[in-house]
């Protein structure tokens, strides 16, 4: 709700935040958020203590687009009250005023709201989903024959990214955390671990778990962000295998070392390769995205212990996987349901 408000208040309305007051003709006033229980009502503004409320009901069951008019609406009451007090009908003519103002439609300024048939209206326009289209776009621009068109998608995908994490860090978004687990297996193997390290650069904080007797390699960030590591790891987990056995053929490679080596090298050289294109930030803004990351993680399984691995290398495995982790480029993956059907999320 957060999140939403000040994006309404500040990209919509055009005013200027600090901290949790915004300002309105050279004064600064309360924006206060709460949640609140009833079945009929749907968002609600108390004048008395510029309160906006949205009900629970609409949290659960209405798409995100639908509660972001829900809060134009309450918005457009507190904007309304600012203008002329509190003594108005509330949906008068100075209520539908404010709502052209800002060029909001018809179902912003109506008194009335049917739940179903709004969520019907929208098939989801939130910046999230309409980031994962774009990111699913690329791709399929990745499975390109032309090299550098593929190299280009991959890297864009990821400057994408980057920019998402940071505009999240701008807006002081303490939203809701998720955690989705995205890879299962008796036990931690050199493939978990090389995905681990590439899902990092995707501004997700990987962990292993132990769910149902199995290792799960399970990523911790906002929800589009896992739900695009999730895609992601899906690609890698049948890649990984694809290289290995051209790999093999070619260089003549054999045995579980250097399998695990070249495994390790895959992980390596696509990491090295994306570093690489994040030059083109800032160093400390890269770094502020990654501790973002890191703080979500320490928010949901607070202090987690590590492990080193200190199995033998081959380094001709090593290096043919470099390489082909240098040449990696993330292409469309089956779509795949949440591993054992979990998605939780953890509200900060």
């Amino acid at each position: 709700m957060r999140i939403m408000a000040r994006e309404i208040l500040t990209k919509e309305v055009g005013l200027k935040f600090s901290r949790s007051r915004f300002e309105w003709q050279g004064k600064l006033y309360p924006l206060h958020l709460v949640v609140f229980e009833d079945q009929k009502k749907l968002g609600d503004y108390d004048h008395s203590q510029w309160r906006i409320g949205l009900s629970k009901r609409l949290m659960r069951e209405a798409k995100d687009a639908v509660i972001r008019d829900v809060l134009r609406h309450e918005i457009a009451h507190l904007i309304t009250h600012l203008l002329h007090g509190a003594e108005i009908f509330p949906h008068g003519p100075e209520f539908q005023e404010v709502c052209a103002r800002y060029n909001w439609p018809k179902e912003v300024s109506s008194a009335a709201l049917d739940l179903n048939s709004a969520n019907e209206n929208y098939t989801g326009d939130l910046v999230g989903e309409k980031l994962l289209i774009r990111l699913k776009k690329l791709m399929a621009l990745a499975e390109s024959s032309n090299p550098h068109e593929a190299e280009v998608a991959t890297t864009k995908a990821n400057e994408l990214l980057v920019r998402h994490n940071l505009e999240r860090i701008d807006l002081e978004q303490m939203e809701e955390v998720y955690v989705l687990p995205v890879l299962f297996a008796a036990r931690t193997n050199s493939k978990m671990h090389a995905i681990y390290e590439i899902l990092k650069t995707f501004f997700v904080a990987p962990v292993f778990t132990k769910r149902q007797g199995k290792i799960a390699l399970d990523v911790v960030g906002d929800l589009t962000s896992v739900q695009f590591a999730h895609y992601v790891a899906g690609f890698l987990d049948a890649e990984f295998e694809r290289l290995w056995l051209v790999a093999k053929n070619k260089q003549k490679l054999k045995g579980m070392v250097a399998k695990n080596s070249f495994y390790a090298g895959i992980g390596r050289g696509y990491v090295a390769k994306i570093k690489d294109a994040q030059k083109v930030f800032e160093t400390k803004q890269i770094v502020r995205a990654e501790h973002a990351s890191l703080m979500m993680l320490k928010r949901v399984y607070g202090r987690l212990s590590s492990t080193q691995s200190h199995s033998k290398t081959d380094a001709t495995a090593l290096n043919a996987g470099n390489q082909a982790g240098q040449k990696l480029t993330i292409r469309s993956a089956v779509e795949r349901q949440a591993s054992a059907g979990y998605l939780l999320s953890y509200d900060t």
